[in-house]
């Protein structure tokens, strides 16, 4: 069950005693993003689900990646690491294993802490 926090004075109440699993409080995902966005260098965490680590995350590819000009197929990537979606040019992609990445495109990943760190290096 993943429930939506509308009032951050009552994000206490959401919880596994309640019958929720996540709970999704916009605030603090605002926040997050605009504390951790300060530094679009690194990737940052858009949202983080479950208790096990595993996060939505959102990152720019650098002109010096090692992804630049690789599709996903050429890339060693841990299991941990899926990507949902690719923008390149303004164009939003769902990327599949021949989608080559290109300087300035913006992904966005799910990953585990592994997953993360392996993307945190490979865009930079």
């Amino acid at each position: 069950v993943v429930a939506r926090v509308n009032n951050p004075a009552n994000a206490w109440m959401f919880d596994e005693s309640m019958g929720v699993d996540i709970a999704v409080d916009q605030a603090d995902i605002i926040t997050k993003s605009v504390e951790e966005g300060l530094d679009m260098e690194d990737v940052f965490t858009i949202m983080r689900l479950g208790k096990d680590g595993h996060e939505i995350v959102q990152g720019e590819i650098r002109p010096r990646s090692t992804m630049v000009g690789k599709s996903i197929a050429e890339l060693q990537i841990p299991d941990g690491l899926v990507f949902v979606a690719l923008e390149h040019e303004g164009n939003i992609l769902i990327p599949n294993g021949d989608t080559a990445f290109s300087a300035g495109d913006r992904v966005v990943a799910f990953a585990s802490e592994q997953g993360r760190d392996f993307l945190s290096h490979s865009l930079q």
